[in-house]
């Protein structure tokens, strides 16, 4: 947790310290002239808070009317923002203006584009489920953050995994780990045993909630076992095998108890 904290901290300043960089130069390029170099962190303070607020909404919603709205009053906020600090104290045109805002919100779309990718792909990713097959613990449209960077899989997590079951290798499943490397998994009679003993998942699954299916099998030492939460909707283990630890993306990591409107098939 200290891990991720610290390298969002350092990513955050680190994207800070780039859109300050972007604005002098842009400000050098249409040849605006700028007090010092105060002047500019703080222009860019106030148009990374602004562009921060209107994000909200994307990140609830993820896309819709509310979400276009939104895009458009930030964009028209960060050309106003501009326009009002760089004509505060000099004789400068709106249309050299408008000039800078395009070039400015260009360069840092890229900056910022190149970010995101980078935490999705080593520290955290967002995720929403998208069926039943979790519930009753996490509901259709459930949002939350998938830890990548130094993450230990233990029995019960939630974790994220390539299907192991589609070549294409772009499909994602949200289930639970029920068997580790090296353990023999037995699924009979609704119950589900480890190494021959049955395993208590009262953490997690309604009192009296059977497994179905016929199951036994020897996991390898790289092998894991995952079922859905919800035993009688949920394709897993039981269908595809057992995953490997190359497959898994992450774990659950966060959980803000925001969820998306999916549209409905």
């Amino acid at each position: 947790m200290q891990t991720i904290l610290l390298l969002l901290i350092v990513f955050l300043a680190l994207t800070f310290i780039f859109h300050v960089a972007i604005l002098q130069a842009c400000l050098k390029i249409f040849k605006i002239q700028n007090r010092n170099v105060k002047g500019t962190i703080r222009i860019a303070a106030i148009l990374m808070l602004w562009t921060a607020i209107f994000a909200v909404p994307n990140l609830y919603y993820g896309k819709g009317p509310l979400v276009v709205f939104a895009s458009l009053i930030s964009l028209v906020g960060i050309f106003f923002i501009l326009r009002y600090f760089l004509r505060k104290n000099n004789q400068i045109s709106t249309k050299k203006v408008f000039g800078l805002f395009i070039a400015y919100y260009i360069s840092s779309f890229i900056v910022m584009a190149l970010g995101v990718a980078l935490i999705r792909a080593t520290l955290f990713m967002p995720f929403y489920t998208a069926g039943a097959a979790m519930e009753p613990n996490f509901k259709a449209g459930d949002y939350m953050l998938i830890k990548r960077i130094n993450i230990e899989i233990d029995r019960g997590d939630a974790i994220v995994f390539i299907d192991p079951s589609n070549d294409t290798k772009t499909q994602y499943f949200l289930k639970r780990v029920v068997g580790l490397p090296g353990e023999k998994i037995v699924i009979k009679d609704g119950n589900l045993l480890i190494n021959g003993e049955i395993l208590s998942e009262s953490a997690y699954l309604p009192t009296g909630e059977k497994t179905p299916g016929e199951i036994d099998t020897l996991l390898k030492d790289d092998e894991y076992f995952v079922l859905g939460d919800n035993r009688d909707q949920s394709y897993d283990s039981r269908k595809f095998g057992s995953i490997t630890k190359e497959g898994i993306i992450g774990k659950v990591w966060v959980r803000p108890g925001i969820t998306i409107n999916l549209p409905e098939r």
